[in-house]
């Protein structure tokens, strides 16, 4: 197997107080370039760290999908 290519990203997860939510607690999930410059800001919000993942989980592979077809578009 050759490695054609690597990207690598950085996860950042915030845990808020949030009254109006059932738990009490609501989470983000930011994708981050390794420069700690966010790509996709808010891409999970919810009441448990597992629904946000999973939110954000969606948004973060419809963005590197789209950036995988652009680099192959773009060769």
């Amino acid at each position: 197997m050759n490695e054609l290519s690597e990207t690598n990203y950085r996860i950042s997860i915030r845990e808020y107080e949030d009254m109006e939510s059932e738990s009490e607690r609501a989470w983000i999930v930011d994708l981050m370039d390794t420069n700690g410059n966010c790509i996709i800001e808010g891409a999970g919000v919810a009441s448990t760290l597992m629904a946000a993942m999973g939110e954000a989980g969606k948004a973060i592979t419809l963005h590197l999908a789209d950036e995988w077809l652009m680099e192959r578009v773009n060769l």
